[in-house]
């Protein structure tokens, strides 16, 4: 007989421009293969988030452990750019889900990111986003995806 609540704002969704791949030489950091680069033009106005959900080798990674979150503090209004840490071959595809996400929720992932890290003195929940301080999240965002296949 408890009522819980909660409301998000719906952001406008954001494009994805199309997708790079670029060979790379082995090195220490990664072996040889292709780097996939994604980008993004962000919008001139504050406060925009971001949340990036990759998909291939017929997996899609979604977990909280492969979340990539980001917001706009230092790079508003700027073209964003990033990619997986992964190495493709050729004829692989890979797919990029960029979420316009609104910063309540960014908020959340962020404070579970710091709350869960081996480097926090002490773990604890995130804010609350439902009435009667229940755990756990409500979410609506807008999305945008782009698909690459390498090629040489």
């Amino acid at each position: 007989g408890v009522d819980y609540q909660a409301t998000q704002f719906l952001n406008a969704p954001i494009s994805l421009l199309p997708s790079t791949s670029e060979y790379v030489e082995a090195s220490i950091f990664s072996p040889e293969g292709y780097v996939v680069k994604y980008s993004f033009q962000d919008p001139s106005t504050m406060g925009n988030a971001y949340k990036i959900v990759y998909t291939y080798g017929g997996k899609r990674y979604d977990k909280f452990s492969e979340l990539n979150i980001s917001k706009d503090d230092f790079t508003n209004g700027n073209i964003m750019q990033g990619q997986p840490l992964d190495v493709f071959e050729i004829g692989d595809t890979v797919i990029t889900e960029l979420q316009t996400i609104n910063m309540s929720m960014y908020n959340y992932y962020n404070q579970l990111q710091v709350n869960t890290s081996s480097f926090t003195a002490a773990n604890g929940n995130p804010n609350f986003m439902w009435t009667n301080k229940a755990l756990g999240y409500f979410s609506a965002y807008s999305y945008d995806t782009d698909t690459i296949i390498v090629q040489p």
